[in-house]
């Protein structure tokens, strides 16, 4: 019934902390008891021994289902041997029709050389895309940096011609968004956002301009699970909880 993309990592990772950080599938029938799909547990996508003494990494999955087929898609970050640098980013994805058997690593958008790329910001993080009438819908944070960030917004009906892009209006509430979430829920587009403070949660009737609705969860007090921080959170609906 439920199935989740995540990207696991440890800071005592070696070589570096953010080298196991691939895709990875799990599964569920209550939401809360997870197991892996198949004989193993293994990612859908691993590192070459040269994207490791690069020091790249995966990042920012999400699933999308179109037509039967399960697509994963994620950003993959090229830093060249350098850690410091995040600036080619690529957005990929992966497809299959029973969860075990995965398709070839397919790059969507090169962010940093491609001009559709540069109009994305070159980051495009955290995307959460749906697909809608034909068409795949795709929102972002448009930069990892410290300033004011934004939520982005554009369509394609291929996954690699996109339309223009369209700046996401947050009204009622000040935050600067990091990592992002869209879900289409009876009538109505809902935003769940973490701006590293607190995860909130916005509504919206044409995916463009969200209106506050609420805090989810507050960054707790230290000791608390949510002490030191949240990440990315999804919205789902449950006619169970």
């Amino acid at each position: 019934k439920y199935w989740m993309a995540e990207t696991p990592f440890s800071p005592k990772t070696q070589p570096y902390w953010d080298r196991n950080e691939c895709p990875t599938i799990h599964v569920s029938n209550d939401g809360v008891n997870w197991s892996f799909v198949g004989d193993e547990l293994k990612p859908i996508d691993d590192l070459t021994a040269e994207e490791v003494a690069g020091l790249d990494f995966f990042s920012d999955p999400h699933l999308v289902f179109v037509d039967g087929r399960l697509e994963c898609w994620y950003r993959f970050t090229h830093r060249g041997g350098d850690k410091n640098n995040y600036a080619f980013v690529e957005l990929c994805r992966k497809t299959t029709m029973d969860g075990v058997h995965w398709s070839e690593r397919e790059v969507l958008i090169d962010l940093l050389h491609s001009p559709i790329g540069q109009q994305f910001s070159n980051m495009g993080v955290s995307p959460s895309i749906l697909h809608q009438d034909g068409k795949y819908r795709m929102w972002y944070v448009n930069s990892e940096a410290d300033i004011q960030r934004e939520v982005h917004f554009s369509s394609s009906s291929d996954a690699s011609t996109w339309g223009e892009i369209q700046h996401c209006k947050l009204i009622g509430h000040t935050i600067n968004p990091w990592h992002i979430d869209v879900n289409y829920i009876d009538g109505k587009y809902y935003l769940v956002a973490f701006d590293r403070i607190d995860l909130t949660l916005w509504e919206s009737v044409d995916g463009v301009n969200f209106v506050y609705a609420k805090q989810l969860l507050p960054v707790g007090a230290t000791g608390s699970f949510y002490g030191f921080s949240l990440y990315r959170a999804v919205l789902i609906k449950s006619d169970k909880y």
